[in-house]
Parts: C-alpha cells; sequence; structure tokens
C-alpha cells in the first residue's frame, strides 16, 4: 500500500523505500520459541511419566525385590532431566542399589520412602560433569 513506501528524491533519482513493520515477524518469532518451550516441557512429562509407568510395571511383575530396585535406580536416572548428569541410588536397610559412582556431588535429593510400612531412605545424587 501507499503508506508503506517513502519515497526520497535526491540529485534528481526517486528513490522508493518499503517501510516493513518488524512487529509481526518479531510476534511470530516470539510464539515459535514459546512453541519450542511448550513442546520441550512436553517431552519432558512424557519421560517423567514413562519412568513412573516403568517403576510400577516392574514393581507390579518382578519376583526379585533385588532386581527391581536395581531397575528403579535405571528409571529414575532415565526420568530425570539431564541423565547424562544424574546418578541415582537406593539406600535400604544399609544396602546401596545403582551405580556406585564416586564422582564429586554437587546436589542431592533425600526423601523417606515406606516399604512394608517401614521407613527407609532413597538417596538421589545429582552430579555435573
Amino acid at each position: 500500500t501507499k503508506k508503506d513506501i517513502a519515497t526520497i528524491k535526491e540529485d534528481g533519482f526517486l528513490i522508493l523505500i518499503k517501510i516493513v513493520d518488524f512487529t509481526k515477524y518479531n510476534s511470530m518469532k516470539n510464539n515459535k520459541i514459546q512453541i519450542s518451550k511448550i513442546e520441550h516441557d512436553l517431552k519432558e512429562r512424557v519421560k517423567e511419566l514413562e519412568c513412573l509407568y516403568n517403576i510400577s510395571r516392574d514393581i507390579e511383575t518382578s519376583k526379585n525385590l533385588e532386581e527391581t530396585f536395581e531397575k528403579i535406580t535405571f528409571h529414575l536416572k532415565e526420568g530425570s532431566q539431564f541423565p547424562e548428569s544424574v546418578n541415582v541410588n537406593l539406600m535400604i536397610d544399609g544396602k546401596i542399589y545403582g551405580i556406585k559412582e564416586n564422582r564429586k556431588t554437587y546436589d542431592k535429593i533425600r526423601t523417606d520412602i515406606i516399604l512394608n510400612r517401614k521407613k527407609k531412605r532413597r538417596d538421589h545424587r545429582k552430579f555435573t560433569h
């Protein structure tokens, strides 16, 4: 349209300049960023749900409790946001299940769990490279 075009006369030449409203493009870029974030968040929720499903399935079908504890540590690791930077251990009755690595711990999450109506400990360690 005419309002989108600016004219400049210089040395007898007529220069037409198209004026572009970049707010539309910035809005589209922001929408793409938001959609990308939503997709990432949804993938993380799916990973968490798969983790919980796998743990539940293993508890229901397993006949070996110690093997189940080992599998749970694997599922918790895979269900975390950065599995390559996480090590998960379950400590039950003084026995540790999961990968026993001697890497420096930067963050720990501990929570009580109940097993056969007795309080136990779960030690969830996070690491960085």
